[in-house]
């Protein structure tokens, strides 16, 4: 949404096409921040010292922070944003780019395709549904090939048929 030359926000009024695009993103940023400041809250990341820390980046700013931890991923079947669980500098995997698109399903939108597990929740409707890990029960991050559901440790050896101990 910054103008790639002086990385400010651009303002494109006069630009029909590019106008609609710059809106639509911003409407998606504005659903991420509102989801992400909430499971900010859930997670107990507004108890974190860096938001009281005046030297802190973070400073009083739970809304930033909430972004900068938590990681969101557009649903491929439904084209919504959703919560793909924490963000963690030492994730090359998603750095990288390797994962295919197709796997970044929703919860409500998995539960639907493997005909199984609660589609919503009276409490806390669709957005909180969890699922575990095919492989070793932690939460899982990823939904691939359709069926199978991954932790983040046991998604990255899935393809070496190696995910037996992946908590450690």
């Amino acid at each position: 949404m910054n103008c790639p030359g002086c990385k400010q926000p651009m303002q494109l009024d006069h630009c029909q096409q590019l106008r609609d695009d710059l809106q639509a993103v911003a409407d998606i940023k504005r659903v991420i921040f509102a989801k992400a400041l909430e499971r900010a809250k859930l997670e107990g990341l507004d108890k974190e010292a860096r938001l009281k820390d005046p030297n802190d980046r973070f400073y009083n700013n739970l809304q930033d922070f909430a972004v900068f931890k938590c990681s969101y991923y557009m649903c491929f079947k439904c084209k919504n944003p959703y919560f793909g669980g924490m963000n963690d500098c030492g994730d090359e995997m998603a750095a990288a780019g390797e994962y295919r698109r197709e796997d970044l399903v929703c919860p409500k939108c998995s539960a639907a395709i493997v005909g199984a597990g609660e589609k919503n929740c009276n409490k806390h409707g669709a957005e909180y549904i969890d699922f575990k890990c095919r492989w070793c029960c932690s939460l899982s991050l990823w939904f691939c090939h359709g069926n199978t559901h991954y932790c983040d440790p046991c998604h990255r050896v899935a393809g070496n048929n190696k995910a037996k101990d992946c908590n450690g």
